[in-house]
């Protein structure tokens, strides 16, 4: 994609910025630690350690129901980590928000939006 939009940068870089743009979301693992001595029982499904998921926080889907894995994948520092995506685009291309919004969010528009749209046939 970046060849496409004459963005032509080394894998290095285009490394370092998806890990700058993925670092709130070091937080999740942090939280689940903290999150483990406060279950009694000692079992704990995975996805309820995800205490920022769409799913804990808004939607309290059984595990049971075809959302649950979407719903449970997504969290609240998600937005945040697009929005240092995009910030790193648009810095790097010089182009405007538009452009480095699209380039940002496609793979994950795309991603999960065929995952709801399968979730919701």
């Amino acid at each position: 994609a970046g060849r496409v939009t004459r963005m032509e940068f080394p894998f290095s870089q285009w490394l370092a910025l998806a890990s700058w743009a993925s670092l709130p979301l070091l937080l999740l693992p942090l939280l689940a630690v903290a999150m483990m001595p406060f279950h009694p029982e000692g079992q704990v499904l995975q996805e309820q350690l995800n205490a920022l998921s769409l799913n804990e926080l808004f939607f309290q889907v059984p595990p049971h129901s075809p959302w649950f894995t979407l719903l449970s994948t997504l969290s609240v520092l998600h937005p945040w980590s697009w929005w240092l995506s995009a910030l790193g685009v648009k810095t790097w291309s010089g182009r405007g928000w538009g452009f480095s919004l699209v380039f940002a969010l496609a793979p994950s528009v795309l991603i999960y939006g065929l995952w709801a749209l399968v979730v919701g046939l």
